[in-house]
């Protein structure tokens, strides 16, 4: 296991690679760090290196400047990390918000170009009806107003909270996970990096954008997520994906059911995770 500090795209990044063999580049979702990728990694790394890391202004990773957060931006720098750690033609795997980066980075075509694009509940759509526009007025005040981060954090310090909030998501969670969500929550630096994230996230039109030029795109699904409805993202996706969907698992599958994702993984991609394959 390698962790490193890096300088990428005009920030510093904190980045984590173990492994040896094809680059599998993990991407988490919005309010996420890249130890939500801690239970699925060790049995990933036998058959891949395995590369994650910290989104912009997300647990160790230094902040884009206030109002500068959107999707092709962090996509554009998270591919400017991924060139300069000389990465090729890597499998891209992102969860919720991290699906979204992935597809943008596709393309927009930055180098190193995505070799193959893999999500779980991926964050595709933006909210319908009222909650559309609602919601994005309302993460942009809320970005602007000075000491909700450390309100925010301060209720994240509440273990009950925590668990309210994972609740939201469909998922249960092991106590080690939790602990490392309420963590991360009552960090201010953290909670002000999602509030901007949710800001200027722009989801429109990127659906349309990937029927003009797909990549082979493949899709597992928790048939309990209650933050990105999966019948909504299947049908949106209808005949552009291959699904399978992960019964008993919710929006957080990767932490909740770690075995059964990479197995998926493996099946998907036909990687045998004998180390020695790869000497």
């Amino acid at each position: 296991m390698i962790d490193r500090s890096v300088n990428a795209g005009g920030l510093n990044w904190q980045v984590r690679q173990e492994g040896d063999g094809p680059d599998l580049v993990c991407i988490h979702g919005a309010g996420a760090s890249l130890h939500s990728w801690d239970s699925l990694t060790p049995l990933l790394s036998q058959a891949f290196r395995v590369t994650r890391m910290d989104l912009p202004g997300h647990a160790n990773s230094e902040a884009f400047s206030p109002g500068l957060y959107s999707l092709r931006r962090t996509a554009t720098v998270v591919a400017a990390l991924c060139a300069q750690l000389e990465l090729e033609s890597p499998i891209v795997l992102g969860h919720s918000a991290g699906g979204a980066i992935a597809m943008s980075w596709w393309l927009q075509e930055h180098e190193p170009r995505p070799g193959r694009l893999l999500a779980i509940n991926p964050a595709l759509l933006p909210f319908s009806g009222v909650a559309g526009v609602m919601f994005p007025a309302m993460a942009k005040i809320a970005a602007m107003l000075p000491l909700l981060d450390s309100a925010i954090a301060a209720r994240a310090r509440k273990t009950s909270e925590v668990q309210r909030l994972i609740e939201g998501t469909g998922s249960v969670l092991r106590d080690v996970d939790t602990a490392r969500c309420q963590a991360l929550m009552a960090r201010p630096s953290h909670v002000r990096a999602v509030l901007e994230m949710m800001a200027g996230w722009r989801l429109d039109g990127l659906i349309d954008a990937w029927c003009a030029n797909p990549l082979p795109l493949d899709i597992q699904l928790g048939a309990k997520d209650r933050a990105v409805p999966p019948q909504k993202t299947q049908a949106e996706l209808d005949g552009l994906a291959s699904f399978l969907n992960l019964n008993g698992a919710g929006h957080l599958a990767h932490e909740e059911a770690p075995e059964a994702v990479a197995t998926w993984i493996r099946e998907i991609t036909g990687f045998n995770y004998e180390r020695e394959q790869y000497g």
